[in-house]
């Protein structure tokens, strides 16, 4: 009896000390990851092994503050990571139309604003790319009572690419141009002279002290960016969704509340997706300001006000390799798209253009059967009018280039007023 209690003590102590044991979880295992330091070698490696056109130098301030992105401001950095998804694609769009700027100078907006479009800072820089009000005018954007486009992401990216290449070509030097973006141009010119040297790492000392810190801060980002997935960083979608946009040029008075009953789009909405406007509401202007909406919606809300007819819309970069063209055709909308938009802003340039003499000449663009010497215009069918008619009187091609060029299917012609594409 007494054995037997034994054993059934021994047991009852061993069940307590197994469950008493700490289990470790998958969770445990990746934060151990984390929370310890990489070393030197192991940063420095990864760095060397990031293309860029700024040389990634590693240093200690380097090293510290990518451990405050991947350890000590985790769920920043994934914010970070979130907004980059939705901005960087914009950002891409206008390095295509400035091949000379490296890819990675987008990094440059994440330690300027932390991707933050209403991001002010302590001496009034403003947006993604905080630029001051001086320098945001002379860059040509508009900083008035009623519109602060260094708020508008496709505006601004384009000012600061704009500034970015003219520091470029001043300094010769990437690291020189981003020390330049953050201190003014006259400093970086006074540090050369002190130092003798236009390498950034001798001349740095005589330059602010923000701006010293500043290319290890790029630095930092840049290494974010290319491993932020090697620390277990996800990223946290919290900005709104510029992707499946159309982007509109309007010069009337437009209130957000007569937007919104168009098209059903939420004023909330109108105000995420057009940051720069103060109020709810589109000044008047002979210029015109950018408005954006869901694509859809912004076919739709241009219909409605009866713009189209006097409005031509092609891709803003017509360098791309291929073409979205949208017209007006007779109480329709056609739609030619070579290639897949997934993922890409469709950022539209909408220029103000009647219809003269029945055709509307249209820059160069690269589409089947179209060498890139070649030129387009739509011609606006008429009355009783046949594509036979319209070759006969018009030496734009053959009727094979016709159908070919406009995929036309002869069982459904082209009916009057609507706008065919032809070659020149």
């Amino acid at each position: 009896m007494n054995k037997i209690m034994i054993v059934t003590m021994r047991l009852i102590i061993c069940i307590v000390v197994l469950f008493s044991i700490p289990t470790i979880t998958v969770a445990e295992i990746h934060n151990s990851h984390y929370k310890s330091r990489m070393t030197k070698s192991e940063l420095q490696h990864r760095l060397d092994n990031i293309p860029s056109e700024v040389p990634l130098r590693y240093t200690e301030e380097v090293h510290q503050i990518v451990d405050t992105y991947i350890r000590g401001y985790r769920r920043g950095s994934e914010r970070i990571l979130g907004r980059s998804n939705v901005f960087f694609p914009i950002f891409d769009l206008e390095l295509e139309n400035n091949t000379h700027i490296p890819d990675e100078i987008k990094h440059l907006a994440i330690i300027e604003s932390s991707l933050e479009v209403h991001a002010v800072s302590r001496t009034g820089a403003v947006g993604l790319w905080q630029f001051m009000k001086e320098t945001a005018k002379i860059q040509g954007l508009s900083v008035n009572g009623e519109v602060d486009e260094r708020k508008d992401p496709y505006l601004s990216t384009k000012a600061a690419y704009k500034y970015l290449s003219r520091l470029h070509k001043e300094f010769g030097d990437w690291t020189l141009a981003l020390a330049a973006y953050n201190c003014g141009p006259g400093n970086v010119r006074k540090a050369i002279r002190k130092s003798q040297s236009r390498d950034f790492w001798k001349l740095e000392k005589f330059l602010p002290k923000e701006t010293r810190r500043y290319i290890p801060k790029f630095i930092a980002a840049s290494y974010l960016m290319n491993y932020y997935d090697f620390h277990q960083l996800t990223p946290r979608v919290e900005a709104p969704i510029f992707e499946q946009t159309a982007i509109a040029r309007i010069y009337d008075y437009t209130t957000f509340s007569e937007i919104s009953r168009m098209t059903g789009v939420s004023i909330s909405a109108i105000k995420t997706l057009n940051p720069s406007f103060r109020g709810n509401y589109i000044p008047i202007s002979t210029k015109g300001y950018l408005l954006t909406l869901p694509e859809e919606q912004m076919f739709q809300f241009l219909v409605l006000k009866n713009k189209i007819e006097n409005l031509e819309f092609t891709l803003a970069n017509p360098q791309k390799s291929f073409e979205k063209t949208i017209i007006y055709s007779g109480f329709q909308l056609r739609r030619a798209e070579l290639e897949s938009l997934n993922k890409m802003p469709t950022l539209l340039n909408v220029v103000k253009n009647p219809l003269q003499n029945e055709t509307l000449d249209l820059k160069p663009i690269t589409s089947p059967g179209i060498r890139s010497n070649e030129k387009v215009i739509y011609y606006k069918m008429k009355i009783g009018e046949s594509l036979t008619d319209l070759v006969g009187r018009r030496e734009y091609g053959t009727l094979e280039d016709i159908i070919d060029l406009n995929d036309i299917d002869l069982n459904h012609p082209p009916r009057p007023g609507e706008l065919i594409k032809i070659k020149k």
